[in-house]
């Protein structure tokens, strides 16, 4: 009996085996899948509504006496928020140019500040070299967060004096 006992317990041990083996490469063949979506980070403004890298604004003829206002609007357009500072620079002889210090001000996603350049012409530039000239002066405008963005807006005219 023993003989017989010992084939037998062989083949039932072989079979469990093989059943493990199979149900084992059953549950390792699964297959599962998920949906990922991905978006990355934009840090990016635009300046009075315009995408480019450097802005002109032309404030035509000017003459002694003049003055006025530009406004120039940073709308925060990417999906992270940002530190802006504006530094000004390349002013022409006979203006004045009355400008807010900011910087590390902040702006959210979505936000937007209004920036203002008070410029004049005083009267004393009256009957002086000035007449006839071009004038040009600029503005850096660095949106920072980990990465930087730098836009310039340039300012130009002509000044014009009638005798």
């Amino acid at each position: 009996m023993k003989k017989l006992l010992v084939p037998v317990l062989l083949i039932f041990g072989i079979a469990v085996t093989t059943l493990g083996l199979i149900t084992t490469s059953a549950s390792l063949n699964d297959t599962q899948t998920s949906h990922v979506s991905l978006s990355s980070a934009v840090l990016n403004f635009m300046l009075n509504g315009d995408n480019t890298n450097s802005l002109e604004l032309d404030l035509g003829e000017i003459k002694p006496g003049d003055s006025g206002v530009v406004a120039i609007t940073v709308n925060n357009v990417g999906n992270l928020p940002g530190n802006l500072c504006i530094e000004g620079g390349n002013l022409s002889l006979g203006l004045e140019i009355k400008q807010n210090e900011l910087c590390n001000t902040a702006i959210g996603q979505g936000e937007s500040i209004v920036y203002e350049i008070k410029w004049s012409l005083p009267l004393s530039a009256h009957n002086t070299a000035l007449n006839g000239m071009d004038f040009e002066f600029s503005y850096e405008f660095v949106f920072d967060n980990g990465y930087v963005v730098v836009k310039q807006v340039v300012i130009k005219g002509r000044i014009v004096d009638p005798v």
